[in-house]
């Protein structure tokens, strides 16, 4: 056997080690764990010497099928001008209100919608917010999460 045909073995080996490795499987069962890479990324931006800072973008998603639930239920962001994408595929209308914790409104207005995309941008300070959808009866069905402002 050619030293050729000897490597190409070992070269698709590591490959799919290497595939299987960047495919997750994490057993951590935080929350956190579901955190798209959108709002990974917005908890690790950084600030600058500015006034303002911006906490970057962070996406929330709701299932095709219209069920009551917000994917994912806990979020983390800088303090600083935020910006929450909201994904709803179903054709149930859903929003997301960002609520402070003495229960005040922060930021922009979405009306319930269905089959699309809305943003929400908010100025939030260090502290937890809760975000919901105000469609009567989802938020007491679950349709609820948390926002932890660092």
């Amino acid at each position: 056997m050619s030293s050729h045909s000897r490597f190409v073995p070992v070269l698709v080996a590591t490959a799919a080690a290497v595939a299987f490795a960047g495919c997750g499987g994490s057993s951590s069962s935080s929350p956190s764990a579901a955190v798209p890479a959108a709002a990974a990324q917005a908890s690790t931006t950084t600030t600058s010497n500015t006034a303002s800072t911006t906490a970057g973008p962070v996406m929330v998603a709701s299932p095709a099928d219209g069920s009551l639930v917000y994917d994912p239920k806990q979020l983390t962001a800088a303090a600083g001008t935020l910006r929450i994408t909201y994904d709803n595929p179903s054709p149930v209308p859903h929003n997301i209100v960002l609520q402070d914790a003495s229960g005040k409104t922060v930021g922009s207005k979405i009306t319930p919608f269905a089959n699309g995309s809305r943003a929400l941008t908010a100025t939030v300070k260090a502290g937890v917010y809760t975000y919901y959808c105000s469609v009567p009866g989802h938020r007491e069905a679950g349709m609820v999460g948390t926002l932890k402002v660092q």
